[in-house]
């Protein structure tokens, strides 16, 4: 985590509503980076269809639960942090 600049990742990869949530915070920006990062994986190797990190929409409602928007499909996802 140290070596990565979250913030210009952020300014990368989030929507203006993942940004607002995030204000900033490093962990924060990891968190939606991990979750794009996931269901772009799990959509392409399990239909083959790519998106691009604007097509996937996170929407946090605590630290841990999330609604996550992907193109045409939607999920709740229960985020966890591995210290």
């Amino acid at each position: 985590l140290r070596d990565v600049d979250a913030v210009s990742l952020g300014r990368k990869i989030c929507t203006t509503e993942e940004a607002i949530w995030t204000d900033g915070s490093s962990e924060r920006i990891l968190r939606v980076f991990s979750v794009k990062e996931a269901v772009f994986k799990a959509v392409y190797s399990g239909l083959g269809t790519k998106l691009t990190a604007s097509e996937i929409r996170v929407r946090a409602f605590n630290e841990s639960s999330w609604r996550v928007n992907a193109g045409p499909f939607e999920l709740d996802a229960q985020v966890g942090l591995v210290r």
